[in-house]
C-alpha cells in the first residue's frame, strides 16, 4: 500500500480478475465483501472523519498540492509540524482531508518524520532501514507508534488495535 489501510481506494482482499473499491474505511483495506467474509460482520460505516488523525480542512490548501502527495522540500521540521499527510490527488473519497496530528519523532533514531505514526507507510524500526521493498516493513494495522505488527509485539507484547473492531 502507499497509503495506511484507511486511505486505501482498492480492496487488499483476494479479487483478481478485478478492482473493488473499498467503501468504508477500516484498518485492512477491505471491501465490504472481504470484511464479512474475515469477520462475519459489516465493516463500521466510518466516515473519513472518523479515521485517526484526519479533520476536513479547507480544500484550497489540499489544491496548492501538484504532486500526489505531501511537500517535504525545504521545510525544516519542528515538534510542532503538523503531518504532511494529504489524498491522493485521484483519491475522490478523502479529497478534501488533511492530517492535524503532529508529525512523529522516531524514538530509536531521533529523526523526526515528515508525517505522524498514524500515517507513515512503513515501519519506524531502524532494523527496516536496509529493507530492498517496503514489503516486510509495510503497518498492515496503522498505530500511534508507527510500527509494523511484528515490532509492535516485541515492543508492548501485543499487536496493535484494530480500529475497525
Amino acid at each position: 500500500l502507499k497509503t495506511c489501510a484507511f486511505h486505501a481506494e482498492d480492496c487488499c482482499g483476494n479479487h483478481p480478475d478485478r478492482r473493488v473499491k473499498v467503501k468504508f474505511p477500516n484498518d485492512l483495506a477491505f471491501c465490504n465483501e472481504c470484511f464479512v467474509q474475515k469477520f462475519k460482520k459489516q465493516p463500521p460505516s466510518r466516515t473519513t472523519f472518523q479515521v485517526p488523525g484526519v479533520h476536513e480542512e479547507n480544500v484550497v490548501k489540499i489544491a496548492k498540492h501538484k504532486d500526489t502527495g505531501p511537500k517535504f522540500i525545504k521545510e525544516e521540521l519542528t515538534e510542532e509540524t503538523t503531518c504532511k499527510w494529504v489524498p491522493k490527488k485521484d483519491n475522490y473519497r478523502d479529497r478534501g482531508y488533511l492530517c492535524t496530528n503532529k508529525i512523529y519523532r522516531n524514538p530509536e533514531t531521533r529523526a523526526l518524520l515528515h508525517s505522524c505514526a498514524w500515517h507513515v507507510a512503513t515501519c519506524i524500526h531502524p532494523s527496516h532501514a536496509k529493507d530492498a521493498d517496503s514489503k516486510s516493513g509495510r503497518i498492515l494495522v496503522p498505530n500511534e507508534y508507527g510500527l509494523c505488527i511484528a515490532h509492535h509485539v516485541s515492543k508492548h507484547g501485543i499487536p496493535p488495535k484494530s480500529q475497525s473492531q
